[in-house]
């Protein structure tokens, strides 16, 4: 058995709905299949921005929805045949009809709590995972529409909420242990439902969570996302054209790439799979033959000493100085403790004991709670100067090096600095104590060039002459 997953780019167009029906039905053929489906393409951003609209009394709200509307009649139009599209229509109406309810809610009242919010834009996934399997139902195939609500069970923490793995897997099973050989399970992302059966989202990625979250509690064969790329490259194909596929790597690693910025699977997506050690291939829809990245448990061995050079832009240098002599330790402990209490994504830190200087950077737009956190928390506390010597800098990316385990970390900064004295920019390098990383702290207007130097360098592309 294999779960599959198609972002809202691989079901952007009706073209490429067809092209994704088309890998369903291979799959179909060796393997009972689960598909999860997400939103199609921009739908979900059109649902934020109505609620935007409703909440502040603009009658726009109504307008997209009618492009919501027109986006799904489009498709219906192109992929079912005259005498089938009517009912397809009537189907997907009876969905849009509770969406413009709750809309309509949402601007005579002014207001959409979190719940409400959850519920209209879990309709995105509602309406393709409709179209989708009635697409299938219409080429000959089993195919058979479940609702996530009624089997991914979480707390209350509306638009980024937490599994209840316990009951979660066991509902899991109870629904899919039947399953027939020729059916084709559609199954809608992103969407859970908490212990009073109020809809529930799962945050970033939620399609992928969906897949994963599934696949581990039925320990299927492989869960494979499909997307818009040939699977993980060794950098950003928008700034180096020359990047290329990782065939095999390993989900701590993974992990490790998309805190650094990487658009790879987000690390909670990964936890369900790596705890039953099933791997998670990353697939192409628009290059279906060929053989992606296959994330597993074991770290691949490689004569490479550079994995991947990655970046994350827009981020806040918050750097803390004059630190309280005696017990600066406990200071930075009580730092840390206090940012992930608060679920704020600290991407890197650098604490020099000897200067008494603490280096935290983070997501820009987390700097206002973390200042406001650290200042508050310290305020009261004797010897508290510390939190008058707070210095931000905006202008900020991080450019990093996925190494191997085994590379040579001092030669990887020296081979690196040597490339760059070429380029005439600034940037420091960050000690980020275990990580198996060489992270640079740039401007965000270096980033490309530095990103495209160091590929060169490290994969023997060097494009410094093009840079020039």
């Amino acid at each position: 058995m294999k779960v599959i997953k198609f972002g809202g780019t691989s079901v952007g167009t009706a073209q490429k709905l067809k092209d994704a029906a088309a890998i369903i039905n291979s799959y179909q053929q060796k393997d009972k299949v689960i598909v999860v489906i997400s939103a199609i393409g921009g739908i979900t951003n059109k649902l934020i921005s109505a609620i935007d609209e409703a909440v502040h009394g603009s009658n726009k709200y109504s307008e997209i929805f009618w492009e919501i509307t027109t986006v799904h009649h489009n498709y219906i139009d192109e992929l079912f045949a005259a005498d089938k599209r009517e009912s397809v229509k009537s189907e997907v109406d009876s969905t849009l009809a509770r969406l413009k309810e709750k809309l309509d809610g949402v601007r005579l009242l002014h207001h959409a709590a979190p719940k409400i919010i959850d519920q209209i834009i879990s309709f995105g996934e509602l309406l393709s995972q409709k179209i989708l399997a009635e697409y299938l139902k219409s080429d000959g195939l089993n195919a058979v529409v479940y609702n996530a609500a009624d089997f991914i069970k979480t707390d209350s923490n509306f638009g980024d909420a937490n599994i209840n793995f316990e009951i979660t897997n066991e509902k899991v099973r109870i629904v899919f242990i039947g399953q027939k050989r020729n059916e084709i399970a559609v199954v809608n992302g992103f969407t859970g439902s908490n212990k009073y059966g109020d809809i529930t989202t799962l945050g970033r990625s939620g399609s992928d969570y969906t897949a994963t979250i599934i696949g581990a509690a039925l320990k299927v064969d492989s869960v494979d996302i499909w997307t818009d790329v040939d699977g993980i490259l060794n950098a950003d194909p928008r700034l180096v054209p020359s990047a290329e596929t990782i065939d095999e790597i390993s989900y701590e690693q993974t992990i490790e790439l998309s805190n650094l910025g990487a658009k790879v699977i987000f690390p909670k997506s990964l936890l369900p799979v790596k705890a039953e050690n099933i791997p998670v291939k990353v697939l192409n829809s628009f290059n279906p033959d060929f053989a992606g990245t296959t994330i597993t448990d074991e770290t691949q061995n490689t004569s490479k000493d550079v994995l991947v050079v990655t970046s994350l832009d827009n981020v806040s240098i918050v750097t803390i100085s004059n630190l309280p002599l005696y017990n600066s330790l406990e200071v930075v402990s009580r730092i840390y403790n206090l940012l992930s209490s608060a679920q704020l994504n600290v991407v890197s830190t650098n604490f020099n004991h000897h200067l008494r200087v603490l280096s935290l950077i983070i997501n820009q737009k987390d700097l206002d709670k973390t200042i406001n956190l650290i200042e508050s928390e310290f305020q009261f506390v004797p010897e508290s100067d510390f939190i008058k010597n707070i210095e931000i800098r905006n202008d900020a990316g991080i450019v990093s090096l996925l190494l191997n385990n085994s590379a040579n970390v001092r030669q990887i900064i020296n081979s690196a600095s040597s490339s760059l004295s070429d380029l005439n920019i600034s940037y420091r390098f960050i000690n980020n104590f275990g990580s198996n990383t060489v992270q640079l702290a740039v401007k965000n207007s270096d980033i490309g060039k530095i990103v495209s130097n160091l590929h060169g360098v490290f994969f023997g592309t060097n494009q410094k002459a093009n840079v020039a």
